[in-house]
């Protein structure tokens, strides 16, 4: 059943115009002309604030139950083991989590799509075979997401790792301990044992008006997705799972690694470019980017798509063909290099790099 709601977007979010933006109002009839990268980071915070609360809200027929939000921060895994006993990790965090009243959950994951045309020529929203083309695409990713939760890693040696790691600019052994331990009270808060659900939320924004604020008009439709981990637990790791080899060193020596002059990592978005490094590991060092530039990063997030407007590449410690990074880059047919490990710590500001997104390799000129 098609359900229809109005938001309000405040303008002094849509602070850049970018391509992204471009593509929203051409495919989602979005045509004032104020459009721009902000959107993206607030049509996705308005689609899972929307839902939190009363799982229903996703679908009447579900269980009673309470949708909550995962938090805005990494998690990771224990070591798990692939089909072939190699170990690894997960990374990250999914949208949403249900809570059903018999200790159950659901692991749920909203997507954004656009309109398809039927016979008619007009808008049709969900009665095409591209649907369930989605629905297979995205069904590992929600039982990746269901191991991430149902095995998080409580390990305080290795969440202060990762911690600095993702927030270098951390000094304070204190804050860093306080910032463990309110994480270890949200993995608390998250964790899960057994799935009853599957599924996605296509959201369709369908138009928009320009006044004083934006105002956007949303469909949405949630499928299921079967649950099927046994034959997921047995299948090799994909690399957008974030993978990490937990025979090697996490605290891998830097001398060991940094006479290393090519690199290779997992191909998110096709094609070649040669240009100077910048290293950005917070919005802030963005300031640095000159057009043209190779950003080498930890990690984005939506608040980054105007950086991909300036770019010529990109090279990422992490993220995956379905990460944020992954997508933005494809849509802006920018070359990107994911699960490049230390590639910050391995490569300097202004060396002139090569990046070959077509074989995953990158090679330092100068």
């Amino acid at each position: 059943m098609m359900k229809n709601k109005e938001y309000i977007i405040n303008p002094s979010a849509l602070s850049y115009f970018c391509p992204h933006c471009e593509y929203l109002k051409q495919n989602y009839s979005l045509v004032n002309k104020s459009i721009s990268a902000g959107i993206t980071g607030e049509l996705d915070g308005i689609e899972k604030n929307f839902f939190l609360g009363d799982c229903r809200k996703i679908d009447k027929n579900l269980p009673k139950g309470e949708t909550i939000d995962p938090f805005n921060i990494y998690f990771y895994t224990k070591i798990l083991y692939d089909g072939k006993k190699r170990p690894f990790r997960i990374m990250g965090k999914g949208d949403a989590i249900i809570k059903f009243e018999d200790e159950t959950c659901g692991i749920i994951d909203y997507k954004t799509s656009k309109f398809e045309k039927n016979e008619n020529n007009k808008k049709d929203y969900f009665t095409n075979e591209k649907l369930q083309v989605k629905i297979d695409m995205y069904n590992p990713q929600l039982h990746a997401y269901f191991m991430l939760y149902s095995n998080l890693e409580t390990d305080k040696s290795f969440l202060k790792q990762m911690h600095i790691k993702r927030y270098p600019r951390a000094k304070d052994p204190t804050k860093i301990s306080e910032a463990v331990d309110k994480n270890l009270e949200r993995i608390k808060k998250i964790s899960v044992n057994k799935a009853k659900i599957f599924g996605l939320v296509f959201v369709y924004p369908k138009s928009s008006e320009l006044n004083e604020s934006i105002k956007v008009n949303f469909d949405y439709k949630f499928c299921e997705v079967p649950i099927e981990m046994n034959k997921f637990k047995n299948i090799t790791p994909p690399k957008y799972l974030g993978t990490i080899n937990a025979n090697q060193s996490e605290s891998m020596s830097i001398k060991t690694l940094e006479k290393i002059k090519i690199f290779k990592g997992v191909s998110a978005s096709l094609g070649k470019s040669i240009g100077p490094a910048k290293i950005i590991k917070s919005f802030e060092d963005s300031a640095k980017l000159k057009e043209g530039d190779i950003m080498v990063c930890i990690s984005t997030n939506p608040s980054w798509t105007p950086l991909f407007g300036i770019v010529s590449a990109i090279i990422s410690e992490t993220g995956g063909t379905l990460s944020h990074t992954a997508v933005v880059a494809r849509e802006y047919n920018i070359p990107t290099i994911l699960e490049v490990e230390n590639s910050t710590e391995l490569i300097s500001d202004n060396d002139l790099i090569e990046v070959d997104a077509d074989k995953g390799i990158i090679t330092i000129i100068s």
